[in-house]
């Protein structure tokens, strides 16, 4: 009996964690009706972080203390990935997003946003010191740009179009096929 006991509970585990990996990579919008927003104009709207829909605006300020809109990019090409420095995923996906955004600068404007309200300044900048990051990471002090774009693990990474779309989103590491992937479908628009 104990047995079926310890599968039981395996097999419980095993559904929940693809259930949240499911819920996770989901990238069609959660139904706007069921909260009553359906009523609402557009302009009253939250902006979801789905692709097909508009990014959210925010503003950040970089490393260098300096602010960064989202807004001002309209016309570029963007990926934005959200990390933190004690992230397993995200130090290993990191060599090959530094990596991206020199094979494709100039083409897509590459943006790193640290969750700071679960990490340091401080370990941020070192991160990016020890990864050789040269592009802008932004700090996200208040934890309301990761609210916005409903980041609930990461690594979670963006691509946004030049008329401020979300083009993608994909939770959790990537591979450096996928990574390719996104930023080809992203320029081939």
């Amino acid at each position: 009996m104990k047995r079926a006991s310890k599968l039981g509970i395996l097999l419980a585990t095993v559904l929940l964690l693809a259930g949240v990996t499911w819920f996770n990579q989901k990238e069609t919008a959660p139904a706007d009706t069921a909260r009553g927003e359906a009523t609402k104009s557009v302009a009253e709207r939250p902006t979801r972080p789905y692709p097909n829909h508009h990014a959210a605006d925010f503003t950040l300020t970089n490393l260098e203390g300096q602010q960064v809109q989202l807004s001002s990019l309209k016309g570029k090409k963007v990926f934005i990935n959200f990390w933190a420095s004690w992230c397993p995923p995200c130090k290993a996906e990191m060599p090959d997003l530094v990596e991206m955004s020199k094979k494709y600068q100039g083409q897509v404007e590459f943006y790193g946003v640290n969750l700071t309200t679960q990490d340091t300044a401080e370990k941020a900048k070192g991160f990016v010191e020890e990864y050789g990051i040269e592009f802008p990471t932004l700090l996200d002090e208040r934890g309301e740009v990761g609210g916005r774009y409903g980041v609930v693990s990461i690594p979670t990474s963006f691509t946004i179009d030049e008329n401020g779309v979300v083009v993608q989103r994909t939770g959790g590491q990537l591979s450096r096929s996928a990574m390719e992937e996104m930023l080809q479908d992203l320029i081939g628009r």
